[in-house]
């Protein structure tokens, strides 16, 4: 009986993200951003990805198509 050596995983660094909803939903997050601005830590403004407008849905996640999108 032959065994295999266990797999080797090499991973990413860990990454820190700021991950706001956006569309008007929550201002307080985009300002704290904005205050708190680094190299490091990128922004993804999730009603900016799904092409979404202030006073849009902010529940937009909950649409399976707008998630693949």
């Amino acid at each position: 009986m032959t065994t295999n050596p266990p797999p080797t995983f090499t991973s990413s660094p860990p990454r820190n993200w700021a991950i706001i909803n956006g569309v008007g939903y929550d201002a307080w997050a985009i300002k704290l951003a904005d205050a708190n601005k680094s190299s490091t830590v990128p922004v993804l403004t999730a009603g900016d990805v799904a092409g979404a407008k202030d006073d849009d849905n902010p529940h937009r996640w909950y649409n399976p198509t707008t998630c693949v999108s």
